[in-house]
């Protein structure tokens, strides 16, 4: 929710957040679209979308030390 706030209506961002996905989908290499996508999913609370994305970055990036991390905590695999 709280990115939809900055936007003027839920429609608008939805165009946006569409938009993001259409982008990352015809540029596969563009990890910094996919892991700005995956940030707007965990907002959304699309964790396993969020996850596939990070994944993917994680891939992309192998020196990203963020993404790999995130991937863990999404998983569950993170000790206590």
């Amino acid at each position: 929710d709280t990115l939809k706030t900055l936007y003027p209506n839920e429609e608008t961002y939805t165009q946006q957040l569409r938009a993001l996905e259409e982008f990352s989908n015809t540029h596969a290499d563009a990890a910094d679209a996919r892991f700005l996508l995956a940030y707007h999913y965990l907002t959304l609370g699309y964790t396993d979308e969020a996850k596939a994305e990070l994944e993917v970055v994680s891939k992309l990036q192998p020196k990203d030390e963020l993404s790999p991390q995130l991937v863990k905590l999404l998983s569950g695999d993170v000790p206590p």
